[in-house]
């Protein structure tokens, strides 16, 4: 699955940026959160910052942590960043797959435009909540396992099983 998050929006709706002074600092955390749920989930993903009143003449694509991090050139916007990829990348998928890019904005207008290309729309705050989800999933995941806890697959199992796994193994002829 590819995620296409408009970076920006993301910083403007999640409470976590709101303390933050420096914009590249919310940047830097925007990254390091996306890229944590990327690791974890597999899935593909973009962030997208609008360059559109920056100085660079080209669209700079960087590899950070696993994920794509984008600055579009002058004049351009992230949404007709996303709106162009979106655009490339259905034109490469099967019919039904239309499922498989995601698009992270909470711009009503570009929501709009997306949708009518076949990609799914994910307003900020759903994507924070995806985002959430899966960061409690990786903790739940990675918990270390304590010296008490068993470790061995019939302590695994459900007593149901147990039960009947052990009165199997005991029934005549199994001796």
């Amino acid at each position: 699955m590819l995620y296409l998050v408009d970076g920006y929006n993301m910083i403007g709706a999640w409470p976590e940026f709101r303390d933050l002074k420096d914009i590249s600092q919310s940047r830097e955390l925007l990254i390091s959160m996306l890229a944590d749920f990327a690791g974890f989930t597999g899935d593909e993903l973009m962030l997208v910052f609008d360059g559109y009143k920056g100085d660079k003449p080209k669209t700079s694509v960087e590899r950070v942590a696993g994920i794509d991090v984008i600055f579009t050139k002058r004049s351009e916007t992230a949404d007709r960043f996303i709106e162009r990829t979106v655009d490339e990348r259905m034109a490469n998928l099967p019919r039904f797959s239309r499922q498989a890019i995601r698009v992270a904005t909470s711009d009503a207008t570009e929501q709009n435009v997306i949708f009518t290309r076949g990609a799914v729309r994910i307003p900020a705050k759903e994507m924070r909540a995806i985002v959430r989800s899966a960061k409690s999933a990786q903790a739940g995941h990675n918990r270390p396992q304590k010296a008490d806890q068993v470790k061995t697959i019939e302590d695994r199992l459900p007593e149901d099983v147990r039960r009947r796994l052990e009165e199997m193994r005991r029934a005549p002829g199994n001796e």
